[in-house]
């Protein structure tokens, strides 16, 4: 979701993925999600193939689940953070209002709270950090 001016748009977006993994021969699920603010800015906006980059600010929650013990207890463990998004591509304009764009996305996440079956939050002293790089395809419709 977003609004778009000529040179930029201001775009709004929720991501959630989930995982299975293991730590320990022990096996697990994890939910990772993230609230997104970021900044599209186009270049060459008269043509229908646009250059474009993004920046963006990012809430993320990495949440394992059944990955927080306090014995007896055992829950779900939620580590959440801050982050950034960048990403280049090319845009095209098949009309005015439908597109495509192709680019390359790359994210920088910040751990630096966690919280446990105590329902105690604590700051984590180092932060840790995660990071990722990926193709993005999108097709949009602009109102």
């Amino acid at each position: 979701m977003g609004f778009r001016a000529r040179p930029a748009a201001l775009e709004f977006s929720y991501d959630r993925t989930r995982h299975d993994g293991t730590f320990l021969d022990a096996t697990g699920e994890a939910i990772v999600s993230a609230f997104n603010v970021d900044v599209r800015v186009f270049g060459f906006t008269r043509g229908r193939i646009q250059p474009h980059a993004v920046v963006g600010l990012s809430l993320p929650r990495l949440t394992v689940i059944d990955g927080s013990l306090l014995d007896p207890l055992e829950g779900d463990g939620t580590f959440s953070g801050q982050g950034l998004n960048l990403e280049g591509g090319v845009t095209a304009f098949l009309h005015p209002r439908i597109g495509a764009s192709v680019g390359y996305s790359y994210r920088i996440w910040w751990f630096n709270r966690v919280r446990g079956v105590g329902d105690e939050s604590y700051r984590l002293q180092p932060r840790f950090r995660e990071t990722s790089g990926s193709a993005v395809v999108m097709g949009f419709f602009t109102f």
